[in-house]
């Protein structure tokens, strides 16, 4: 995988969301890519090339379960996106019509793709969390494996190990990203398995459907607005159902 910013998907998703709240504006290619500019020089690059550096800085801005910075740091870029737009779209208005053009609207159709033609399903970052039961702190250590369909998920890149152990680097977080798969079907449907393992803690299994649709051709970067949450486990500790610690002996 190529050394990439992760800010970049970040900031353009975060774009996205904010215009869909801004009726004041009317946005075209060049005003994104002058408010992405104008953010992405305030704020400090992160680059990744490998699943530690996307597992720590994805768990920075995952909001639920109250994460440390998770949704401060989204506030804060919220904030400085709208300033961004404010400063752009009044930097047109001075400009007295000599700005930029507007893009032409609505871009062409897609031709039908031929029939012998595969496409790649590009399966999302699969990312989750494991606490204690009884603590509710990150459990480190545990073994955790991913299946699709009951076979051993294969990893789209080396970095990305299956099975993988929580570690303090990335606050009991983990994160998979399993190998494109070729089809003759536009659509997939996959029967997601998680198992956790851990030498003080039960056995536990999590199942959820994940749907996918073909591309037609292989993504070998990552997209931020692609991650697939699959929320958050919590592990028992053996011989306590309820994960209490066990009653002193007499």
């Amino acid at each position: 995988m190529r050394v990439k910013n992760y800010q970049e998907e970040l900031v353009l998703n975060t774009i996205n969301l904010v215009l869909q709240d801004r009726s004041d504006v009317d946005p075209d290619n060049l005003l994104i890519h002058d408010v992405a500019a104008y953010t992405l020089n305030r704020i400090p690059p992160r680059y990744i090339m490998s699943e530690r550096g996307f597992t720590r800085l994805a768990s920075e801005y995952w909001v639920d379960d109250g994460a440390e910075g998770g949704l401060t740091n989204l506030v804060e870029l919220v904030f400085l996106v709208n300033r961004a737009i404010d400063v752009v779209t009044n930097r047109r208005k001075s400009d007295n019509g000599n700005g930029h053009a507007k893009a032409a609207a609505g871009s062409p159709e897609t031709p039908e793709i031929q029939e012998a033609v595969k496409y790649w399903h590009n399966f999302p970052h699969l990312m989750g969390k494991v606490l204690d039961s009884r603590t509710r702190e990150p459990v480190y250590g545990v073994r955790i494996t991913l299946y699709l369909d009951g076979e051993l998920a294969q990893s789209a890149e080396p970095g990305w190990v299956n099975p993988y152990y929580t570690n303090y680097g990335t606050k009991g977080f983990y994160s998979f990203w399993p190998k494109p798969l070729p089809s003759e079907s536009e659509t997939g449907t996959f029967d997601v398995e998680v198992l956790f393992e851990h030498p003080d803690h039960e056995v536990k299994r999590m199942k959820q459907r994940l749907e996918t649709k073909g591309d037609l051709q292989l993504h070998n970067y990552i997209k931020v607005d692609n991650i697939f949450h699959l929320g958050t486990c919590e592990l028992e500790a053996k011989g306590d159902p309820e994960g209490r610690e066990p009653a002193p002996s007499a």
